[in-house]
């Protein structure tokens, strides 16, 4: 990692950085920004939220859905779908839809912070401007309806 950040001071190492002292306080800001969108995927994957737990009408549908997997006649979502576990799917593909935004985001957030660190605005503003247009207008989407946005990203 390019920063040396403490909580506990609240300093950071700003020797490599062009960054005018009057400008320390925001790119601490934004520095604390970039570590909690890492934490969130880092907590995201330590705990497993994507997965969906499945209630089987009965076993026999289990065991035909381990059945398809192992055979690799079809995926679990498309098994899911056919076999009137929409709901599951959908919720399945919600989950993976708003993690990968949130990486997405936060791979184009934290790039563009470490440019303006540099001194490279242009740059800078031109990695910000993905995860504020396309990225948030998904999230919108997928608060607005997100059944719609699966429907659209599926087919």
């Amino acid at each position: 990692m390019k920063f040396k950040f403490t909580f506990e001071t609240g300093k950071q190492n700003h020797s490599k950085y062009k960054i005018k002292k009057e400008f320390v306080p925001r790119n601490n800001f934004l520095y604390y920004c970039k570590l909690c969108l890492i934490s969130m995927v880092e907590y995201t994957d330590k705990h497993t939220l994507v997965s969906e737990q499945i209630n089987y009408r009965s076993d026999k549908d289990r065991l035909e859905l381990e059945k398809a997997i192992n055979n690799n006649q079809m995926s679990a979502e498309q098994w899911l779908n056919e076999n009137g576990y929409k709901d599951a799917a959908y919720n399945l593909y919600y989950k993976r839809l708003f993690i990968s935004l949130l990486v997405d985001f936060s791979n184009y957030f934290n790039a563009s912070i470490d440019m303006a660190s540099e001194g490279n605005i242009n740059v800078a503003w031109a990695l910000l401007r993905k995860p504020l247009q396309e990225s948030l207008a998904y999230f919108e989407w997928l608060y607005v309806n997100k059944n719609e946005l699966i429907i659209w990203c599926v087919n």
